[in-house]
Formats: C-alpha cells, structure tokens, sequence
C-alpha cells in the first residue's frame, strides 16, 4: 500500500500552525521565553524556530537570543 501524499504540504503547515499555537501558550503561561533563541553570527536562527514564530504572533518585538559565533557550517546543520 502505498501512501497519499497530495495534501502532505497542507498537513504539515496545519501541524506547524498547532505545535506555535502550543508554544504561545506556554509562553504566555510562563509569562515569556524562559529559553533564548539560539543565532549564529549572521543572526540567522539556529535553534528555536517555533519560539520565535510563537512569539511573533504573541506581538513581541524583541526575544531573548543567545549568539553562538563559535560553531561551524557543519556543526549548525547538525
């Protein structure tokens, strides 16, 4: 049996939209980001990807980010 995969892309984003919507509310639980956003020296998101979209929809303007310039290409994508 083989799977369907025709709506693959619209299930996904429906998941992604779910797993912010989570997010956000742990944010807003907690009160904001108890946990930094991770970029690297081009301040190109490393880690945190859903924080910061969660975020964004929360209206912040800033978040908490922790610069890490020491890591490779290769170790980012790791």
């Amino acid at each position: 049996m083989q799977a369907k995969t025709e709506n693959l892309a619209d299930e996904i984003f429906k998941t992604a939209e779910k797993q912010i919507e989570q997010i956000a509310k742990s944010i807003e639980l907690t009160k904001g980001l108890r946990q930094p956003i991770v970029i690297d020296k081009n301040n190109v998101i490393v880690c945190g990807h859903g924080r910061y979209l969660a975020a964004k929809k929360l209206g912040y303007d800033t978040v908490p980010c922790e610069l890490v310039d020491d890591l490779t290409d290769d170790e980012i994508r790791a």
